[in-house]
């Protein structure tokens, strides 16, 4: 009898131990305890999608038999919405008709595609036929790409009651530089009546504005008087006016003159993070030339508390301190999952998430997020990053840093698991940090100049690289520029063949610049400048295109923070403060 009650006490111990895990899913725990899909469908659905996803002939291949067999076959329809979808907006394979999108729209209008579906829709109806049904509205676009502080702000400022005056001569000013017109703009600025309908800060933002557009083109004279003006028409110094006038001057070699633009700058604590950092960083420069050792050790360390910028990162590494970033996420709790599973969409990324079609599981994700609160936000981010949806994650994590000041590094340094057996490139973090600036590490991303993936590929730059024109001519080819492994296959041998170019000289800086304009343009800029050896950082600063400039510099603190986040030796941004050029034979596999 005893023995009878023992193991009765012992199941109903297990019974309760088992029902405690499955109310409380943890990070590891969750796919057991939330499956959508049995294990018969999930193999259908890999099958499916792994057909979809290949060069299709036409609507005559025998892909799509294949198909419409296996689809006979699932016991849960789920995710035939985005069979179809996907069967629909094949590149080259269909061909679809006006009534395959209109039954598709009235029954699956609220899916991701459904926007881009019902596009075409309404361009193949007939006149006098029914449309479909409208796609539901709301999803959460863009990357997670971070915009530097503008330092070219939209006109009018300080609401000048002549509005319309102020923003057409912004427009005027702005056009005339980019065309390099520098004497219409400082005409324009000249004019009585620009003087005269124009605010005190409106006028010194545009002397700024001159000033660096000057210092671009090779006229540090006229920079430096342009920063003066500037600076005398405002209380507050303009931080562009202070950079742009520090760096004229320290070309032109009147280091008093810079150091006194340079540590105006440092003190401007309500200045952007990376322009007040680039003020300490020159600063502690002149500090040292000048032989002030301690000087130089005070304005670093006022650089170094704007971390996560470039200069900052410089100072930080100058100084030799150790920057321990936290990278852990929050967890995410049960009522998340009981979120994600009141929506269809939700259910169907929790569906996609098990079939490993992580990209399509991000795209429902960001068509149910507005129905999510910001405080759901930090959880999301964990639950996204674990399922391996690094895009959406970032995007998430730079919506709380930009707009609610909350900082997840976790979420915007985020770690795919992408194959990288492909790349002949061993180092991770180099990937990773130009994969972070190019694409958001959406693998979908194309640019208005057609570059395509996570590393941004032009299919002309693939046709070359790979010795392949059918990357150029074929659009089933160029496709595959979508897939992250194929992608970063191709990324990788190009950063390759940048290095060995006699104009990059195995420099990481100056490759990121061709990857970023194109090594033509790069050429271009630099072969007149006879400081491109000397001072690395002063040609970074003179480079005509504030795209690159930025580009180099979020890149090069993308990969510094990503060789700490993987525990890697970390001496990038040490060898370029103290002037070395780093050896690239670390970055390639042998």
């Amino acid at each position: 009898m005893i023995k009878y009650y023992k193991k009765n006490l012992i199941l109903i111990f297990y019974i309760l131990l088992s029902l405690s895990l499955v109310s409380n899913p943890s990070l590891g725990d969750f796919k057991e305890y939330t499956k959508v899909l049995a294990s018969k469908d999930i193999k259908i659905y890999k099958e499916i999608f792994k057909i979809q996803n290949k060069p299709i002939k036409n609507k005559k291949a025998r892909d799509w038999k294949k198909i419409d067999v296996l689809i006979k076959k699932l016991d849960n329809k789920i995710l035939l919405g985005n069979v179809y979808a996907e069967r629909y907006l094949h590149p080259t394979g269909w061909r679809s008709s006006y009534k395959d999108l209109k039954i598709w729209l009235d029954k699956y209008n609220d899916h991701p595609d459904a926007t881009r579906i019902s596009r075409i829709a309404l361009k193949r109806k007939p006149n006098n036929v029914r449309s479909p049904k409208a796609p539901t509205k709301g999803f959460l676009n863009g990357y997670g790409t971070f915009k530097p502080n503008a330092l070219k702000p939209r006109f009018p400022l300080n609401n000048n009651k002549y509005s319309r005056f102020s923003y057409s001569t912004s427009i005027k000013f702005r056009r005339a530089i980019n065309k390099r017109n520098i004497k219409y703009a400082e005409n324009l600025l000249n004019s009585k009546k620009t003087k005269k309908y124009l605010n005190k800060r409106e006028l010194s933002q545009l002397r700024a504005e001159l000033s660096h557009a000057s210092f671009i083109f090779n006229l540090d004279h006229k920079a430096i008087r342009q920063a003066r003006l500037s600076l005398s028409l405002s209380i507050k110094p303009n931080p562009l006016a202070l950079l742009a006038g520090g760096l004229a001057s320290w070309r032109n070699k009147d280091t008093n003159l810079s150091k006194y633009f340079f540590n105006k700058l440092i003190e401007d604590n309500d200045g952007p993070d990376g322009i007040v950092a680039a003020g300490g960083y020159w600063s502690a420069r002149i500090a040292y030339i000048l032989g002030e050792p301690k000087k130089a050790n005070y304005y670093l360390k006022k650089a170094a508390l704007r971390e996560r910028t470039f200069y900052g990162s410089l100072a930080m590494a100058s100084l030799g301190y150790k920057y321990n970033p936290n990278f852990n996420l929050p967890k995410y709790s049960k009522n998340l999952i009981k979120k994600i599973q009141s929506h269809d969409g939700g259910l169907r990324a929790l569906a996609l998430i098990e079939v490993n079609e992580f990209h399509k599981a991000a795209r429902e994700f960001r068509k149910i997020i507005p129905k999510f609160d910001i405080a759901d936000y930090p959880q999301l981010l964990s639950f996204t990053s674990k399922n391996n949806m690094p895009g959406l994650t970032f995007r998430l994590a730079a919506i709380l840093r930009n707009d609610h000041n909350k900082i997840f590094l976790g979420g915007l340094y985020p770690v795919p698991t992408w194959k990288m057996s492909t790349s002949n490139l061993k180092d991770k973090a180099l990937i990773y940090a130009i994969a972070r600036q190019e694409s958001g590490f959406n693998p979908r991303a194309k640019s208005s100049s057609k570059a395509m993936g996570v590393m941004q590929i032009i299919p002309s730059t693939a046709a070359f690289i790979m010795k392949n024109r059918e990357y150029r001519l074929r659009r089933s080819k160029n496709y595959l520029l979508y897939n992250p492994p194929h992608n970063i296959q191709i990324g990788s041998k190009y950063i390759k063949f940048l290095l060995n170019l006699p104009i990059v000289n195995q420099d990481l800086m100056w490759m990121l610049a061709s990857y970023n304009a194109g090594p033509g343009n790069f050429n271009k800029w630099t072969k007149n400048k006879d400081y491109k050896y000397k001072d690395a950082l002063l040609l970074l600063e003179s480079l005509p295109a504030r795209e690159t400039r930025n580009y180099i510099k979020l890149v090069l603190t993308n990969l510094w923070i990503y060789k700490i986040r993987f525990n890697q030796e970390n001496d990038i941004l040490l060898a370029l403060a103290s002037g070395k050029s780093i050896d690239f034979k670390v970055f390639f596999k042998k």
